[in-house]
């Protein structure tokens, strides 16, 4: 159980830690890229939350599951992300646009190991793309419900525990993400 596990970590135990890590690790990391689109960048946000669940652990109580707690801690950091970001420069994707409008280069296109892939698997990116892109730039509150609910599969209870908010305006918030998803993806559904 990752209660006891968190109680052990509490008490100095590196292993539950470390198994901790192991099990949460790819989740935590998915649930950032999905939040932000950027896998290295998401990769950075997960390890800050196990930096803080261990810089931390001395003050661990357990009133909710562990993945409540953790989830919680995540939030937090993106909500810290997002007031920093607000109130300085911003940081560029390797898929932004450089050069002269139309001539489709990117940043990271100049970047060694980028071999053409065969068209079906382009054709799926793109379209991965076009849906990470959609989740994006949903309201932040909206994208926040749908991220843990669709992408880390958590309960509308477990999110209305991390985000501290009401059930229904757990479910309100999926629906109208879900609305917001179909309007923006209809053309990539018509295709």
């Amino acid at each position: 159980d990752d209660v006891q596990r968190m109680l052990a970590v509490k008490a100095g135990d590196m292993a539950a830690f470390d198994a901790l890590v192991t099990a949460y690790q790819r989740p935590l990391t998915a649930f950032f890229d999905r939040l932000m689109n950027h896998p290295g960048l998401a990769e950075e946000f997960a390890q800050e939350v196990f930096c803080r669940i261990y810089q931390y652990r001395e003050d661990y109580e357990p009133r909710a599951a562990f993945a409540t707690y953790l989830y919680r801690i995540a939030r937090n950091l993106w909500i810290d992300h997002l007031r920093h970001r607000a109130s300085g420069p911003r940081m560029l994707s390797m898929e932004t646009a450089v050069g002269h409008e139309g001539e489709g280069e990117t940043l990271g296109a100049g970047l060694p190991g980028r071999a053409p892939a065969p068209s079906a698997a382009l054709e799926a990116e793109e379209r991965a793309r076009t849906v990470r892109s959609a989740v994006a730039a949903l309201p932040e509150k909206l994208r926040l419900v749908f991220v843990m609910g669709e992408g880390q599969g958590l309960s509308y209870a477990q999110i209305s525990d991390v985000l501290e908010i009401p059930v229904g305006t757990v479910k309100s918030r999926m629906h109208a993400a879900v609305l917001h998803l179909r309007e923006s993806l209809a053309p990539l559904v018509a295709e």
